[in-house]
C-alpha cells in the first residue's frame, strides 16, 4: 500500500506527496467490492424508498434527463454510509453492504501484483476519465458503461472506474502511514479518506 518518496511525473511538483509514502505492507481479509460504481438512478431508489435528502445538484429532486447510468456524485460521507446500511436492510440474502476500507479499496485497485495504476504500472493516456487522461480541456463526467470506464480502466479484479470519472468513499478514518513524514494537520485527523481519480483531476 502506498508509494515510496522520488519522482512523479503525475503531480505538479514532480514529486511523491508525502501523505501516499512510504510503500508499506497491509494484509486485508477476503471481500467482495461492487464492480461498478454507484448510478444515479440506484441512489434514487434509496432516497425515494426512505425520504433520505437527494444530491444538492439534483433538481426537484431529480437528476438530469437521460443520467440514469451515470455515477452520483455529491453525496457525502454520511450519505454513503446510509446507502450501504439500506442496502443491506432491503437485501433478502442477509448480505452486508459496507464501505470499503481504505486497504481494501487499494488492493482492489492495485491487485496481487501491486501495480500502480489498476490496468498496470505504467500511465497511459485514454485508459481512465480524468482531464489527463483524455488530454482535453473538456471536462465531462461519463455514464459508467461506456469506455473507457466499461472496457480499459479495469482494475485486475474486474472492477472498472477506479482510476478515473469519481472518486469513492471508504470507510477508513485518515491516518499517516506507518514510516511517514507527512505532518498532520488537525484538518487531516477529522477527515474521511476518498480514494481514485476523477473527471476533472489531471
Amino acid at each position: 500500500m502506498g508509494r515510496d518518496p522520488g519522482a512523479d511525473d503525475l503531480t505538479n511538483d514532480k514529486r511523491v506527496p508525502l501523505d501516499e509514502t512510504p510503500a508499506h505492507s497491509v494484509t486485508v481479509a477476503p471481500f467482495y467490492i461492487a464492480k461498478y460504481e454507484t448510478t444515479n438512478a440506484e441512489y434514487k431508489r434509496f432516497a425515494e424508498a426512505t425520504g433520505h435528502a437527494r444530491p444538492p445538484g439534483w433538481k426537484q429532486g431529480n437528476y438530469p434527463a437521460g443520467q440514469d447510468d451515470f455515477p452520483v456524485t455529491e453525496v457525502s460521507w454520511r450519505d454513503a454510509q446510509a446507502y450501504c446500511e439500506w442496502l443491506t436492510k432491503t437485501n433478502p440474502d442477509g448480505v452486508v453492504f459496507r464501505l470499503p476500507t481504505e486497504a481494501e479499496w487499494e488492493y482492489a485497485a492495485r491487485g496481487t501484483d501491486g501495480r500502480l495504476f489498476p490496468w498496470g504500472d505504467f500511465w497511459r493516456d485514454g485508459t481512465a476519465n480524468t482531464r489527463q487522461a483524455i488530454n482535453t480541456p473538456q471536462m465531462l463526467l461519463l455514464p459508467v458503461n461506456v469506455e473507457p470506464n466499461s472496457t480499459r480502466d479495469r482494475s485486475a479484479f474486474g472492477v472498472f472506474g477506479m482510476g478515473g470519472n469519481v472518486c469513492e468513499w471508504t470507510a477508513s478514518d485518515f491516518a499517516v502511514y506507518p514510516g511517514s513524514n507527512y505532518r498532520a494537520t488537525e484538518r487531516d485527523l477529522t477527515c474521511k479518506v476518498y480514494r481514485g481519480g476523477h473527471f476533472a483531476s489531471l
